[in-house]
C-alpha cells in the first residue's frame, strides 16, 4: 500500500512548527509536494524556527530544551492545548490520504519485448521496453494522477489545501480478446517459431517501419527548426567509441550524435534482439551512465491470466509516443556529455564524474486504470519532444562538419555514415535509402 511506503520514510525531518506546538505530527509532511500545514496554512519546514536545529525524532526530544521542538516536562503541559487540538479541523489531513486509496498498476500493460528480451553482453547497452513510468508518491504530479484517475478530490479542493496541480491527459480504448494472440505469445515464450509469429513478426514490423517513417519526419523538422534550417544531418554509426576518442576530438553535434543512436536503435529493435545487441555497443554510452536505450514496442494487455489486443489506434499510438521519449532521452544524454567532455578539456582531472542518469524520463509518467472492457492511459504530456528546449549550439553546422571529417578520417572497425538528411522536409524515397543502408551495415556486421 501506498500509505505504508509514506510510514517507512523519516517523515520526523519535516514539520508544522504550530502542529509541533501541539504535539502533533503526520506522515504526509515528508511529501515534497506538501509545502504548507493544511490545517494551520503555515510552511513547513526541516529546522525548528526557534533553535534552528533539525527536527528531532521521538527519541531525540527528551535531550531538547527548546519549547518549540523539546518535549516539555509534565507539569509545564497546559489544558488548554488539548482543546486546542480537540478544536483543530483536521479534515484537510484526511482529504490527503484519500490520495492514497489506490495503487498505482502498470503490470497488466506489457509488451512483446518483456517476453524476447536477452540478457545484454558485456560492454553492450541493454534495452528496457518500460519508458513509461509508474508515477511515484513523491513526484509533485502525483496527486493530480490520482484525482484525473480515480476522481477521489477535485483540483478545487486541493488548491485550497495548498496543493499543486499539474495537467494530466487521457485517452481509453476497447480490450479484445484473441485466441490466436495468446498462441502467438506462448510460442514466443517457448521460443518456437511458428507460422503465427511470423505473420505477427512481418505485420508488426511493417507497422513499425510506418510508424517509425513518421516519427522521424517529426523529429527530423523539429531539429531544423531548433538547429538551423540549412543544418545537414548525418546518421552515423558510433559503435565501439569510448570516451578519451572524443576528448582528443572536436566537439560532436548533440542532434546528429542523437539521431544517430535512436535511428540505430529503434531500426535494430525492429529487427529483433539479437539484431540490437549487435548494434547496441557504445562504451562512451556506459562509461557515462546510460547503460541503456529505451525501446519503443508493440503493448498488450495482461489481466486475470489473459491476454488482450487493443485497438490499433492505440497501438500505434503508444509505439510513436515510445520513440519521440527514446530520441528525447537520448538527445537530454548527448547535451549533457558534451558538456561533460568540456568540462573536463578545461580541469585537470585524469577522470570523469559518472552522473545520475534515472531523472533522463523523470518527466514522462503515466498511469493506467482497467475498467468495463477498456483501458485507460493518463499520462503528462501529449507531445514530450514538443516542450523540451534544448540548449543553444552556435555555430553549429560548423561544429557538425568538423566532426564529421574527424569521424570520417578516424574509424574504428566498421563504423559508416549511412546517409545524410539536407532538408526539414524529408521524403519516403529518402527514408527508404537510410533502412537499404542500414541493412547493408548489418549484414557486412554479421557476415564480417
Amino acid at each position: 500500500m501506498t500509505s505504508r511506503l509514506i510510514e517507512r520514510l523519516e517523515s520526523y525531518k519535516r514539520q508544522c512548527p504550530k502542529c509541533a506546538k501541539h504535539f502533533y505530527h503526520t506522515n504526509i509532511f515528508v511529501l515534497p509536494w506538501v509545502s504548507r500545514c493544511p490545517i494551520h496554512q503555515c510552511t513547513i519546514t526541516s529546522i525548528c524556527p526557534i533553535c534552528k536545529q533539525p527536527w528531532p525524532d521521538i527519541t531525540e526530544m527528551a535531550g531538547r530544551e527548546c519549547p518549540g521542538c523539546g518535549r516539555p516536562r509534565f507539569n509545564e503541559i497546559k489544558t488548554s492545548i488539548w482543546s486546542d487540538i480537540k478544536d483543530q479541523n483536521y479534515q484537510p489531513i484526511a482529504n490527503i490520504y484519500e490520495l492514497f486509496e489506490h495503487d498505482i498498476d502498470l503490470f497488466h500493460l506489457v509488451t512483446v519485448d518483456h517476453f524476447t528480451s536477452e540478457r545484454a553482453h558485456k560492454h553492450t547497452i541493454g534495452t528496457n521496453t518500460q519508458w513509461c513510468k509508474p508515477i511515484p508518491v513523491l513526484s509533485p504530479q502525483y496527486p493530480s494522477f490520482q484525482v484525473r484517475c480515480y476522481n477521489l478530490l477535485s483540483h478545487k479542493l486541493l488548491k485550497e489545501i495548498n496543493i499543486p496541480t499539474f495537467p494530466v491527459h487521457y485517452k481509453s480504448w476497447r480490450l479484445f480478446f484473441d485466441k490466436e494472440l495468446e498462441k502467438t505469445i506462448e510460442a514466443i515464450k517457448q521460443q518456437s517459431w511458428t507460422d503465427e509469429i511470423e505473420a505477427f513478426t512481418y505485420k508488426t514490423r511493417k507497422q513499425s517501419i510506418n510508424s517509425l517513417f513518421k516519427i522521424l519526419v517529426y523529429i527530423v523538422n523539429w531539429i531544423h527548426q531548433h538547429a538551423s534550417k540549412k543544418h545537414t544531418i548525418y546518421i552515423s554509426s558510433y559503435r565501439y567509441l569510448p570516451t578519451h576518442y572524443f576528448t582528443g576530438a572536436p566537439d560532436p553535434c548533440p542532434y546528429c550524435m542523437a539521431l544517430s543512436l535512436w535511428f540505430f536503435n529503434a531500426v535494430a529493435n525492429i529487427y529483433g534482439n539479437q539484431t540490437t545487441l549487435k548494434i547496441n555497443n557504445y562504451p562512451f554510452c556506459i562509461e557515462n551512465g546510460l547503460n541503456y536505450f529505451h525501446r519503443a514496442s508493440t503493448p498488450f494487455v495482461y489481466t486475470n491470466n489473459t491476454y488482450y489486443k487493443l485497438e490499433e489506434s492505440f497501438v500505434s499510438w503508444f509505439y510513436r509516443r515510445g520513440l519521440l521519449i527514446s530520441f528525447l532521452a537520448i538527445l537530454r544524454f548527448s547535451f549533457d556529455f558534451i558538456t561533460q567532455i568540456n568540462n573536463y578539456r578545461k580541469s585537470d582531472k585524469d577522470y570523469f564524474l559518472i552522473p545520475n542518469r534515472d531523472d533522463i524520463f523523470s518527466d514522462q509518467y503515466c498511469q493506467t486504470k482497467l475498467s468495463n472492457n477498456r483501458l485507460y492511459f493518463y499520462f503528462e504530456n501529449e507531445n514530450p519532444l514538443s516542450s523540451y528546449q534544448p540548449r543553444p549550439t552556435p555555430k553549429i553546422d560548423n561544429i557538425c562538419r568538423k566532426f564529421i571529417a574527424y569521424l570520417a578520417n578516424h574509424k574504428i572497425d566498421r563504423n559508416i555514415d549511412i546517409g545524410a538528411i539536407s532538408s526539414s522536409r524529408l521524403k519516403y524515397v529518402e527514408f527508404s535509402l537510410l533502412i537499404h543502408n542500414f541493412r547493408k551495415y548489418i549484414l557486412n556486421l554479421y557476415n564480417g
